[in-house]
């Protein structure tokens, strides 16, 4: 489930494919908005960093989509975070940035959630 904060509304969408793509489609008109979803975490080890990443299953849960987040304050991959494939939520500032000449997508400023 992913939500965008229209002021102070959050606007619930059940179709996350949906709501994903547009949110890349469009992302001009979308930077700097506040995006709450939910899904479960993964994180790729890179060669400077990790990503961390909310990924959401599409309606057949055939094609997931996620997108990176950054969280608000320095943590360290495994111990400040769940095991891989666990549910949670994200709340962050969706944003852009460049890697060389390729542009990303991300949720900067993020907080995350879970059961522990």
């Amino acid at each position: 489930t992913v939500f965008l904060n229209q002021g102070k509304i959050f606007i619930p969408c059940f179709f996350p494919d949906f709501i994903g793509y547009n949110l890349y489609r469009f992302f001009i008109s979308n930077l700097g908005k506040s995006v709450k979803m939910s899904g479960t975490f993964a994180v790729a080890e890179g060669e400077t960093r990790n990503y961390y990443v909310c990924l959401i299953a599409d309606a057949t849960a055939c094609c997931s989509q996620g997108i990176e987040f950054l969280p608000t304050v320095k943590v360290n991959y495994p111990g400040d975070f769940p095991p891989e494939g666990t549910d949670i939520t994200v709340t962050g500032i969706f944003d852009t940035y460049y890697e060389g000449q390729d542009r990303f997508f991300q949720l900067k400023d993020a907080s995350v959630y879970y059961a522990a």
